[in-house]
């Protein structure tokens, strides 16, 4: 269903990130510092590796994989590596995040910012209706298809709270919204009792 966009998404980052690489001849061959090419990734390719993943779970491994050979050439080429080189020193070098890890974390912390809202925002009854689908069984974004290997957090809301809010960087400003129940209509209220 969301194939199109990681295809689009990967061919625009694959063009930016030739461009940069490409930089090399204007600068001369291996002479760009690493350092300025990392500032180069994360401005311009790394916006189109991480598009829409804080509504599109990655749930198939195919798809999250064309994203993820573009970052490993690209820090294999940022890095004057080769393309058969060993992966994790491309991150640990670089400091720059695996793009599964980073599109999973920005997806919880998205999820977080989503329960944090206050009753009368639209996100925030969006995510009511789309658990209360769930809950009738309907297939929604936050539950993968029956067949699908879920190869990041699948956000079934089963989510405890102490792992949303260690994604962040900053501490809920008030926790006790957590517990609060905007809606008194029984069965809707289960969205907090699962999360706590």
């Amino acid at each position: 269903m969301f194939a199109p966009h990681y295809t689009k998404k990967r061919n625009a980052a694959v063009g930016t990130a030739r461009a940069i690489t490409g930089c090399d001849l204007l600068v001369g061959n291996r002479r760009m510092p690493p350092s300025i090419t990392k500032q180069l990734y994360t401005a311009l390719v790394d916006c189109h590796l991480t598009n829409g993943c804080e509504v599109i779970p990655d749930t198939d491994p195919s798809l999250i994989q064309i994203l993820e050979d573009v970052q490993i050439r690209f820090l294999c080429r940022m890095l004057n590596l080769s393309n058969n080189s060993v992966i994790t020193p491309l991150f640990t070098e670089s400091g720059i995040m695996p793009i599964r890890t980073r599109r999973a974390s920005l997806a919880l912390r998205y999820l977080k910012y989503l329960i944090t809202l206050p009753p009368s925002h639209y996100a925030f009854s969006a995510l009511w209706d789309n658990d209360n689908l769930r809950r009738a069984g309907s297939r929604t974004w936050t539950m993968p298809s029956p067949n699908s290997r879920a190869t990041t957090a699948c956000l079934t809301f089963r989510i405890s709270t102490m792992t949303v809010l260690t994604l962040s960087s900053k501490p809920l400003s008030s926790p006790q919204n957590l517990n609060y129940n905007p809606i008194s209509t029984p069965g809707q209220n289960s969205l907090y009792s699962e999360i706590a």
